[in-house]
């Protein structure tokens, strides 16, 4: 697991929290969804393997995707698969 804070002009911007444990990622992922009223998140990622998952301090935008890897690419789509 690793967390990551943004700080800009001494105020907390950001923050980060990528889970890289398979389906602990995907678990965390699915919490966070399911409390998307109460823990309000920026963004949510599932990659596959780990779960990307960031923090604002100001209005998020609680959008949800998961990355799909193609012939060296990635492509996102909307909601948690």
């Amino acid at each position: 697991m690793l967390l990551h804070q943004s700080v800009q002009r001494g105020q907390l911007r950001a923050t980060t929290l990528v889970v890289n444990r398979g389906a602990i990622g995907r678990t965390v992922a699915q919490y966070l969804m399911e409390r998307s009223g109460e823990i309000r998140f920026d963004q949510l990622i599932w990659e596959g393997d780990w779960v990307h998952a960031s923090f604002v301090a100001g209005k998020p935008r609680s959008e949800a995707l998961t990355a799909h890897f193609r012939g060296g690419g990635v492509d996102y789509t909307k909601g948690i698969a």
